[in-house]
Order: structure tokens, then C-alpha cells, then sequence
């Protein structure tokens, strides 16, 4: 199971490699690197049950949760907003600037910016207000693809591990026999 995570990971990080990035926005190069860096399994095993965990990002960085997102959905007016379900809490937080206007991405002189690199917020150095179209992204889809799209690839995976694991038992060693 183990190896069928790490294969699944593997796909994920081609989806995203295959992503065409916008050249005149070369920071998406770097969030990509960081959100395929970052992607990681899990299991947990309990009495009756085995549980995998793929593609897990660390929760509690904000930073890297929002690069993730925007490779997965795109960003500014590229973005596939009725794609990704968060969305609409999106449009709700503090992310969320409402002088954007809707999806176009805009600069914001004089107020704080987020920027999901530090993982922190400051006073944006903009003079005027300009729309920013270098910052639109097309996503990647890459955990849709893989959980949506690739399920059948992936349950092909999830059931050649099963079957892996099945054929390594003894069960001899199980049986009684009297």
C-alpha cells in the first residue's frame, strides 16, 4: 500500500510538472516546486481498518495550503472557481480583497497583501492601482485528476497492492486444523 501511495504521489507531481505556468509570473515556478516537495502519505492503522493519506499537505501552513490551491484551481481571472469547493469561503476571508472586483487580481497601494512565500502580511509597495493579469494562473487539477479522472488508475493500484498483500500471507500458519 505503501508503494501504491508513493505511485500515486508520483502522479500527482506529473500533473502538476505538466502544468503550463505563466511565463511573465515566475513565482508559480517556485510554489510549484514547494506544493511537489511537499505532497506526503499516511497511513494509520487501527484494529480493523487500514487507512491511506495521499497527497497530504501540512494544515496549519497557511502559505502552503494557498499555493497548493492555486495551483489546483488557478488564479486571478483564470482561476476555475466553480471547480474548487472553498471557493466561496474564499470570497468570505481575509484573503480576499473586495477591490478585486471578481476574479481580476489588482494592485493594492496602501493596504496589506498576503504572501503565501513568508506566510505573512504586509503594506503593499504598489503606487497606484493597476490590474495585475501577469498574476492569472490556469490550475492544474492535480489532485482532481488524480482522485476524479485517474480513480481508475488508482483503484487499479489500491487493488494490485490489496491483492500484493493478500498473496504474502501464510494462511497456513492460521489454519487449525483437528
Amino acid at each position: 500500500m505503501d508503494l501504491t501511495a508513493k505511485t500515486l504521489i508520483e502522479f500527482m507531481i506529473g500533473e502538476l510538472g505538466s502544468l503550463s505556468l505563466n511565463k511573465n509570473n515566475p513565482e508559480m515556478e517556485q510554489w510549484r516546486s514547494i506544493v511537489a516537495e511537499s505532497l506526503k502519505f499516511r497511513s494509520v492503522a487501527t484494529a480493523n481498518m487500514i487507512v491511506k493519506e495521499v497527497g497530504v499537505l501540512d494544515q496549519e501552513d497557511d502559505g502552503l495550503i494557498a499555493m497548493a490551491m492555486s495551483l489546483e484551481y488557478g488564479t486571478g481571472s483564470k482561476i476555475n472557481s466553480s471547480a474548487n469547493p472553498w471557493y466561496n469561503e474564499f470570497l468570505g476571508s481575509e484573503y480576499y480583497h473586495e477591490s478585486r472586483q471578481g476574479n481580476e487580481m489588482w494592485t493594492l497601494p496602501g493596504e496589506d497583501v498576503y504572501d503565501p512565500l513568508s506566510n505573512s502580511w504586509s503594506e503593499s509597495k504598489a503606487t497606484n492601482r493597476t490590474t495585475m493579469d501577469f498574476m492569472s494562473q490556469q490550475g492544474a487539477l492535480y489532485w482532481t485528476n488524480i482522485f476524479g479522472n485517474s480513480a481508475i488508475m488508482a483503484e487499479t493500484y489500491f487493488n494490485k497492492g490489496i491483492d500484493n498483500a493478500i498473496n504474502s500471507i501464510d494462511f497456513s500458519n492460521y489454519l487449525i486444523m483437528s
